[in-house]
C-alpha cells in the first residue's frame, strides 16, 4: 500500500493568488508569474534526496 510518493518521483505544488482589489492583479501578475519561475528552477536544480 502506497499514497503518492508509490505511484512514482512526481511532485505538484499548487499556488494559488487571490488579489483584492482586483485593480491590483496585473502588477501581482507580474510578480506571481516570476516566483513561479524561481521556484521551478530550484526545483529542477535540486539534487534528489535518497
Amino acid at each position: 500500500m502506497g499514497g503518492p510518493a508509490a505511484a512514482g518521483d512526481h511532485s505538484r505544488l499548487v499556488w494559488l493568488t487571490d488579489v483584492l482589489p482586483h485593480a491590483m492583479a496585473d502588477a501581482v501578475r507580474a510578480r506571481v508569474e516570476r516566483g513561479i519561475l524561481e521556484i521551478k528552477q530550484i526545483l529542477e536544480s535540486a539534487e534528489p534526496e535518497i
